[in-house]
């Protein structure tokens, strides 16, 4: 494009020659006239008036061509270089190709082992020697235990994986890369099935639900312990996966959580309810001695079962651990004269006279139905005078 810097060009029109036309007089009638006088008006007066020139503008419009023309050449030698450069490229990986006809191409790898520009018997060679070295790690938190691959009955396909790596297809930029093969490894026979049903049944560790305990100042919650337990699949599956590549793994046996049936969450109304129920008041009077059960006492006679079936732990107070208490207390207030004994083979038969409490059950059933109904009690030893036998076994 070509751009215009000079000032506007504006011709002068001389007065005389503009007013031509008013020269010609209007009685002039005659063609001839007529057309001298329009061509003499043309060659004087200019079709046009030039439009003035924008600086500003033009000198941007300039710039941007400039600019434009320079990328434009850059952009050539940068794609003519590409081009030189891949035909290069391309010239030397049919080298490559040619050369490696039948080997590995060079940076090959198969796990660690680099087996770049060697011949498919060498790469079986070397795949082979590092296969009888392969070891897996298996954890179990902070145990250990390291095992051959070799006693784990894992087939790798070494010569299908040398066939692969050097009878490669035809790329001539094949070699710019760094190529790692893995192998398809499989079970064969049973070898791996037998370790891991041994080893797993030896490391599992079962759950753990939550459980109301008793405590020197009333009832508690030991919480839930989550178990841990191998799937042998995912086992299978990631000794496949991490042993594809000739390399050493470290697996972890404990990759499954067991959850418990009873969380700490699912027993805390039990609990509250059940040292409320220490708390209720319960009073044994007899005479002008009074008897109170202390919360260890009542803890006692506290039985606490887990419902089958449910989330929730069943917490009665039964009639035998009662009546331990009862008979106990009872004896502090019955006084025995022994009046006679007898002696039969090994035994001794003694007759007593004297205070009995008799009433031991019904109290005791008061308590029991006192407690677990959360009532407050008040019960009374009774007491008569009594005559009874009883048994005593020789020692031996």
């Amino acid at each position: 494009m070509d751009i215009n810097f000079r000032r506007p060009a504006y011709h002068g029109v001389d007065a005389q020659l503009l007013a031509v036309q008013e020269i010609a007089t209007p009685n002039i009638q005659t063609n001839e006239m007529q057309t001298a006088v329009n061509e003499s008006i043309a060659g004087v007066i200019p079709k046009r008036l030039p439009e003035p020139i924008d600086f500003e503008l033009n000198a941007r419009l300039y710039r941007r061509k400039l600019l434009a023309e320079r990328w434009t050449r850059r952009l050539s030698n940068v794609m003519y270089s590409l081009l030189a450069l891949t035909v290069i490229l391309a010239v030397v990986g049919f080298y490559v190709d040619h050369i490696y006809r039948g080997r590995a191409l060079p940076y090959s790898y198969v796990g660690s082992v680099a087996i770049g520009g060697m011949s498919e018997a060498q790469v079986i060679t070397a795949l082979r020697q590092q296969e009888s070295q392969l070891t897996i790690r298996f954890t179990d938190g902070g145990l250990a235990t390291t095992v051959p691959v070799s006693k784990l009955g894992i087939e790798f396909n070494i010569q299908q994986l040398a066939a692969q790596i050097t009878h490669h297809s035809f790329n001539p930029f094949y070699y710019l890369s760094v190529h790692h093969f893995t192998a398809s490894p499989n079970f064969t026979g049973n070898q791996l099935s037998q370790f891991l049903n041994q080893y797993v049944n030896n490391t599992k560790t079962a759950p753990e639900n939550a459980v109301i305990i008793k405590t020197k100042s009333g009832l508690a919650i030991k919480p839930e312990l989550q178990g841990f337990q191998a799937n042998i699949e995912y086992l299978s599956k990631n000794i496949l996966s991490k042993t594809a590549d000739f390399s050493n793994p470290t697996i972890n046996v404990n990759t499954v959580s067991t959850n418990p049936q009873i969380y700490k969450s699912d027993l805390a109304e039990q609990l509250s309810k059940g040292n409320a129920l220490l708390k209720n008041p319960i009073t044994i009077k007899y005479r002008n001695t009074v008897i109170t059960p202390s919360i260890q006492d009542k803890l006692d006679w506290l039985k606490i079962t887990q419902v089958p079936g449910t989330t929730s732990d069943s917490l009665t107070f039964t009639s035998a651990l009662v009546r331990a208490y009862v008979l106990a207390q009872a004896n502090k207030f019955q006084h025995h004269i022994s009046s006679s004994s007898a002696q039969l083979p090994g035994q001794t038969v003694s007759t007593y006279q004297g205070t009995v409490i008799n009433n031991i059950d019904d109290v005791t059933n008061q308590i029991v139905q006192a407690m677990n109904s959360s009532t407050p009690a008040v019960v009374t030893f009774t007491a008569s005078q009594q005559t009874y036998n009883a048994l005593t076994t020789a020692s031996q």
